[in-house]
């Protein structure tokens, strides 16, 4: 199975822009690279990582879909980067050391979406706040 990982063709400033902003910088790339996967490999796992993923997974989606090529188990967001700074961000209220501790977080992959499920979030003995 090919693994493609989707990335933005903009630097780091995207990241700190307003998801519409986000959106405008990278849909136009994001279709191209799309269409593109289409003609190379149509049958490759693909993770979006490029912002605003909640907008951009469905574009990927739609390309696919387009080209009657769309399988729902091969197109995926990924949540790694808010995961990380939800972690940090408990690690440091709970005094904890992120590298052990798992919180999952369901909702969208971009910070007004994400949503952290403190109470699910491993190890529960240590946060009792």
């Amino acid at each position: 199975v090919n693994i493609v990982a989707l990335m933005d063709s903009a630097d780091g400033k995207v990241l700190s822009c307003e998801p519409k902003i986000q959106l405008m910088m990278s849909s136009a790339y994001v279709r191209k690279m799309s269409e593109q996967l289409l003609k190379i490999n149509p049958t490759a796992l693909i993770a979006v990582f490029a912002r605003p993923i909640t907008a951009n997974l469905p574009l990927v989606s739609e390309v696919f879909h387009k080209a009657r090529c769309w399988d729902p188990n091969k197109i995926l967001g990924s949540v790694a980067l808010e995961v990380m700074r939800i972690e940090a961000m408990a690690a440091r209220l709970f005094h904890l050391n992120p590298e052990f501790l798992s919180i999952p977080v369901v909702g969208g992959a971009d910070a007004s979406t994400a949503v952290p499920l403190i109470s699910k979030a491993k190890p529960l003995n240590h946060i009792s706040q």
